[in-house]
């Protein structure tokens, strides 16, 4: 018999395995399954080498890590440690910002990287524009970014083996072909 498995949201078949759309037998812990696949219920933030977090979609979970892919597929499906990995902080209302308030930035360091969020701490504030201090590095490095760039530090934790659920299903030969 084929094996499905429930996690992401694409479709992949094989002798071994059928994927099938997000959501139908998988969710976050205290999320509704849908039959609908809503990949904004498996965006995840990963950290990268620098430290900034990048948006990124839960494709699979394994006992210890998980298997991502990146917005824009600016990099490629890769397995990072639970560790790396935590959920975007909730929509919430627009954040009151405050000199020496740590804040995360949405910038990136170069043309081919994607955008990410970045520790920083304000300095300064002026007419919808902050000048902040990008934290965690050797030598100071400051910039002025405008407020919409700015959001309150994520308050979330790295993700566990209990974020998520996964299911999977035996599917019967006959119903390979549907």
């Amino acid at each position: 018999m084929e094996k499905s498995r429930t996690i992401g949201a694409r479709e992949i078949r094989s002798p071994e395995l059928v994927q099938a759309p997000a959501l139908q037998h998988a969710c976050r812990k205290g999320g509704e399954p849908s039959h609908k696949s809503k990949m904004e219920d498996l965006t995840v933030e990963v950290c990268g080498e620098n430290g900034a977090y990048y948006k990124a979609f839960v494709t699979d979970v394994y006992d210890d890590e998980v298997l991502v892919t990146f917005e824009n597929d600016w990099q490629p499906e890769s397995k990072f440690p639970f560790a790396q990995v935590r959920l975007p902080p909730k929509d919430g209302s627009k954040a009151e910002f405050q000199e020496n308030q740590e804040i995360e930035v949405f910038s990136r360091s170069n043309e081919q990287e994607a955008w990410g969020w970045w520790k920083a701490l304000i300095k300064m504030s002026k007419g919808g524009f902050q000048v902040v201090e990008y934290l965690g590095w050797e030598y100071t490095y400051t910039e002025i970014v405008a407020s919409e760039r700015l959001r309150a530090k994520n308050p979330n934790l790295p993700i566990d083996k209990n974020t998520f659920h996964k299911i999977e299903i035996e599917v019967p030969e006959e119903l390979r072909e549907l």
